[in-house]
């Protein structure tokens, strides 16, 4: 079963968007993106993303 980062990542691809033009549109940084889709600092998504 893939995770959450597998998933992000896959997505992100197939929708022809970079880590950075996600970051934007979701309010976070490209890091953050990035750290995600490693399975980095999962808890920080949820605090890292603006409402």
């Amino acid at each position: 079963m893939a995770d959450f980062g597998e998933i992000l990542k896959v997505e992100r691809e197939r929708q022809g968007i970079s880590q950075r033009q996600l970051a934007r549109m979701i309010g976070c940084t490209g890091r953050a993106i990035g750290y995600w889709e490693e399975g980095k600092r999962i808890r920080s998504i949820v605090m890292g993303i603006k409402h």
